[in-house]
């Protein structure tokens, strides 16, 4: 399953680092652990954890359909 296409549009909004911390993370339709999405995007979970808190931070919004992936 694709990401859904309402965070797709969304994500076009984002820098590149969160946009690529939140499409390993749920990019291949099912949710991956926090390292597995690190490791795909090629960050230390550390990280990743910095992008998405940042998207959280900005988008609540996005963050709270993300998660619900």
């Amino acid at each position: 399953m694709p990401i859904p296409h309402d965070i797709q549009i969304t994500l076009r909004l984002l820098p590149p680092g969160q946009r690529s911390a939140v499409e390993a993370l749920i990019g291949m339709g099912w949710a991956r652990s926090y390292h597995e999405a690190a490791a795909a995007c090629g960050v230390c979970v550390g990280t990743l954890y910095t992008h998405l808190r940042r998207v959280r931070q900005a988008h609540p919004e996005l963050y709270e359909r993300i998660m619900q992936v």
